[in-house]
């Protein structure tokens, strides 16, 4: 069975100090540094994809042998199944299609779904059209959102009831859950549910769960007070093989430089294999 950290992706946004707005040049640093680092495959933010034009963007990827394994992010299920969120779940799997991406990220950002049995119908109808395409679903749950934990999210993808939709596992939104992380209730899920994994850490002293934290005060696994080992020991476990790849928002690290964050990012990255086997006390 291919091993749990064979392959680590990275978010390219995150080597970059404004992502929101970057360029096609910017994107294409960014593309550089990270095959430079060694890095197989990129998560790629949707805009980011289709805002150089995507034959562009997939001639770039390809000039560098970079794959794409995610695309984020579906948001309109959240209204219900309906014109807006068909159009936009048809134009997120025209990007995955293009880039032959097999996630499509899904979250909300609202603090409450106005509706629940619209939105569960919509989370239903994403995950139809997505099996359709041949891609699967990973819905990211966020401490401030509607879906704020774990537990939360797998209320809502039984409701939803579709074999497509999964987990994305962010470790910052893991550790910042409400009750914190739940190994049992993570231990308890197929390990096919678990779609997508996002490594990173939370720098020790920090308490804050808030979206500005998450987007620049984050660390590189290993070097916060996240166990993420422990958590990856346990996806090992359930024999999870999930789409992985950093997410390490770091306002202090992109600050680096596109090269110089890519192969910080990668190295810790790269020292996650000897630890699990260690944990786990198996050869690597």
């Amino acid at each position: 069975m291919t091993g749990l950290l064979d392959d680590i992706g990275v978010c390219p946004a995150t080597l970059l100090v404004e992502p929101m707005t970057a360029t096609p040049d910017d994107l294409t640093s960014a593309f550089d540094a990270a095959a430079a680092a060694g890095d197989p495959s990129l998560s790629l933010w949707s805009f980011h994809a289709t805002g150089p034009g995507l034959d562009r963007t997939a001639a770039a990827l390809a000039d560098r042998g970079l794959g794409v394994g995610a695309v984020e992010a579906a948001l309109a299920w959240a209204g219900g199944p309906g014109e807006d969120m068909e159009a936009e779940t048809r134009g997120l799997l025209e990007v995955a299609d293009r880039l032959g991406a097999g996630v499509l990220a899904a979250v909300t950002m609202d603090p409450e779904l106005p509706d629940r049995g619209a939105a569960v119908a919509g989370l239903h109808r994403l995950g139809e059209m997505a099996a359709d395409a041949g891609v699967r679903v990973a819905f990211e749950f966020l401490p401030w959102s509607a879906v704020p934990s774990l537990a939360a999210l797998d209320q809502l993808l039984t409701d939803a009831d579709h074999a497509s939709l999964g987990i994305l596992l962010d470790m910052w939104h893991w550790h910042h859950q409400p009750g914190g992380g739940d190994l049992e209730l993570l231990r308890a899920q197929p390990g096919e549910r678990i779609t997508y994994v996002q490594l990173c850490d939370v720098p020790a002293g920090l308490h804050s769960e808030a979206l500005d934290e998450a987007m620049g005060s984050r660390v590189p696994p290993g070097e916060g007070v996240v166990d993420v080992v422990g958590v990856l020991a346990v996806l090992d476990e359930i024999g999870a093989r999930p789409y992985i790849a950093s997410e390490v928002f770091s306002t202090e690290i992109a600050s680096l430089g596109p090269a110089d964050a890519a192969r910080r990012i990668h190295a810790a990255c790269a020292a996650l294999p000897a630890a699990l086997a260690t944990r786990t006390g198996e050869p690597r």
